[in-house]
């Protein structure tokens, strides 16, 4: 239960660094090469983050399938016919 306000005081603690920082960190990106290490970095992460997300996705199709094959396996198994009842006097 405390995970999210243990996340919400590192952001704010992070937004407000940053903000106190602004002017250092303006004159830190406009920096060349730091710029381009950066987008460098980016683009890397989102090629990543994609190829993450369409493994997790297939991963996620093939289980569900997977998963509706096994249902129909059990439920054809497991219907039983119903037995006979005799209604005689010595079952009574």
């Amino acid at each position: 239960m405390a995970l999210p306000f243990i996340a919400g005081l590192a952001v704010g603690a992070g937004a407000t660094l940053l903000f106190t920082k602004r002017e250092q960190i303006k004159k830190t990106l406009n920096n060349g090469n730091i710029s381009k290490n950066i987008q460098k970095g980016l683009s890397e992460g989102l090629d990543k983050g994609r190829e993450i997300s369409i493994k997790a996705l297939n991963y996620a199709k093939t289980s569900l399938e997977n998963t509706g094959k096994a249902e129909k396996e059990t439920s054809k198994r497991s219907v039983k016919k119903p037995r006979k009842q005799n209604n005689t006097k010595e079952n009574v």
